[in-house]
């Protein structure tokens, strides 16, 4: 090893005095042993049997530095470079095909492309530039490339290659009207030109990129409309979803969240999915990534009609998606949600539980089950769930939910810590709709072990009043338990001064027949819950309260 550094280092000398032939030798002494610098003593031995105009060993040598070093992205881009200068067009395009994906250096891979598509081809290879645009556009849309920069930048070089090659006219016209520029809710039709993109598999295969990474560019500008369309081109459908061919099923789950997003039409959906069933029933499903692609899409078309409020079709979709995966996670959350709402809480923690079992990481899994478990009265196994979220991705109702689990667990320190944290949040972040929440569904807190009648009722809040009034009640209680009932008098009156409807009085009526259910509480701090309870009653007739 000491050998190896020593050859090293003289090489670097003996380059840098202009004797390549005396440092080619130094760099390959250095490679006969394993060392740290072993990848690096491959790639100026490259650099050395360039400078001595040996390009075939110098392609080996600086293939064997990026076997030693994968991510020596200088050794790639060197390699590339050799290749294009050499006009050994089959290998430049061969490795860069291999690098492409997941590559760092795609921005250098396109240019060596550019190069390439910039020069003719000796007579008989052609088809050279064929692959070369296959790939470039199969890069382009990796890239995420868009119909403005498209129309900026990248379809000069196209043309330009269109000239050099006219082979290449067809494909580049498709391609220029797949990124045409759309206004809002302009759908795109395939024109005769994209004919040529479906003549290989390969070709297809890329061609349905292309227009699903367009789709995903009109989804994220909000034109719903037109991302479907693409997203049907994408995966060969035509209305009313006769099967043209099935290329790109990785955009099945895109096209039916855009579908419903756009419309809210699951009679659409209704029709992709029996074409599914039947493709799937004829078993055409021959490779894992195709099953998970069909898994993805039975999920999304549950969370279709999830959103659509029909739960019976939506269980169905789920149970799919699981048939498929058993190990897919996200179905039993959604599972878990729709047997919440409904207060089946028995299914709905066998779910959530199933849900952060297969994926801990899940922090609307871990949240959901902890709201369940406090709701259904398991304060100690709530904290747990709840304190995971809290730790994943904090966010308003949560730590508001923690805190409460804390206090019904006799423990009203950590919640006066969480509310207190809540009530920061709430001053920091009120802009933040990630963490405040658009909407808050909050069922009642149940009165004995078992209640089941009690949480039945809800409360729906919006408002940033709202809101902050749900911390000021919190805090209210907090402080009473710990003995300071001044301080709370006075966060319960702010409370009451920001949100003091029907709903809100009752709903704190009954988080108050819980502390009094739940918790021990005697003398002066039990009178003066019983009557601010009274007081949020008063006058109302209100359940579980």
């Amino acid at each position: 090893v000491y050998l190896a550094a020593a050859s090293f280092n003289a090489g670097l000398i003996l380059h840098r005095l202009g004797n390549s032939r005396a440092a080619l030798d130094a760099f390959l002494q250095a490679t006969t042993v394993t060392h740290p610098a072993l990848g690096m003593s491959y790639f100026n031995a490259a650099r050395e049997y360039e400078a001595l105009e040996m390009p075939i060993e110098a392609a080996r040598a600086y293939q064997r530095a990026i076997d030693e070093e994968p991510d020596n992205d200088v050794a790639r881009e060197s390699l590339l470079e050799l290749y294009s200068r050499q006009a050994w067009d089959e290998r430049l395009v061969d490795t860069a095909r291999m690098w492409s994906a997941g590559s760092s250096n795609l921005s250098f891979i396109n240019h060596k492309l550019n190069e390439l598509l910039q020069r003719k081809v000796p007579p008989g290879r052609d088809t050279i530039a064929d692959s070369a645009l296959v790939l470039l556009a199969n890069n382009h849309a990796l890239m995420g490339l868009n119909p403005a920069n498209f129309t900026l930048s990248v379809q000069i070089e196209y043309e330009q290659a269109m000239a050099v090659h006219p082979r290449l006219r067809v494909p580049v016209r498709a391609l220029t009207s797949a990124y045409q520029v759309r206004e809002p809710g302009t759908r795109y039709s395939e024109t005769g030109d994209s004919a040529w993109w479906r003549q290989t598999h390969e070709r297809h295969r890329v061609w349905s990129i292309v227009l699903m990474s367009l789709g995903d560019q009109y989804w994220i500008t909000g034109d719903l409309k037109t991302a479907v369309s693409y997203y049907e081109a994408a995966v060969g459908y035509r209305v009313p979803y006769r099967i043209e061919s099935w290329v790109n099923l990785d955009a099945l789950d895109m096209l039916v969240a855009s579908i419903y997003q756009a419309s809210a039409d699951t009679s659409r959906i209704a029709a992709l999915v029996h074409a599914v069933d039947r493709w799937l029933a004829d078993g055409h499903v021959q490779t894992k990534r195709q099953r998970d692609a069909i898994r993805d899409f039975y999920f999304m078309a549950g969370w279709a009609y999830t959103e659509a409020v029909n739960y019976k079709r939506a269980i169905d979709l789920y149970n799919k998606s699981l048939k498929l995966d058993p190990e897919f996670s996200h179905p039993y959350v959604n599972l878990g949600f729709i047997y919440m709402g409904s207060l089946n809480l028995p299914d709905a923690i066998t779910h959530f539980e199933r849900g952060v079992e297969l994926d801990p990481t899940n922090s609307t899994a871990n949240n959901n089950l902890g709201f369940v478990l406090l709701i259904h009265g398991q304060f100690a196994k709530a904290i747990y769930y709840l304190e995971r979220a809290h730790e994943q991705q904090n966010y308003l109702l949560n730590t508001v939910n923690l805190g409460d689990a804390y206090r019904y667990a006799g423990n009203a320190e950590r919640a006066l810590e969480l509310h207190l944290e809540a009530r920061q949040g709430i001053q920091n972040r009120s802009h933040d709709l990630q963490y405040m929440s658009t909407w808050w569904r909050y069922n009642y807190m149940p009165l004995h072990e078992g209640d089941t009648r009690t949480i039945d009722n809800s409360i729906l809040v919006g408002s940033l009043d709202e809101k902050r009034a749900f911390v000021h009640y919190a805090l209210s209680f907090d402080h009473a338990l710990l003995g300071d009932v001044e301080t709370a008098q006075r966060e319960f009156v702010l409370a009451t001064q920001l949100a003091y409807s029907r709903d809100i009085r009752c709903f704190f009526a009954n988080k108050i027949a819980a502390i009094q259910a739940f918790v021990n509480v005697t003398g002066p701090l039990a009178r003066w819950l019983e009557e601010k309870r009274l007081e949020l009653r008063n006058g109302l007739s209100c359940s579980g309260s």
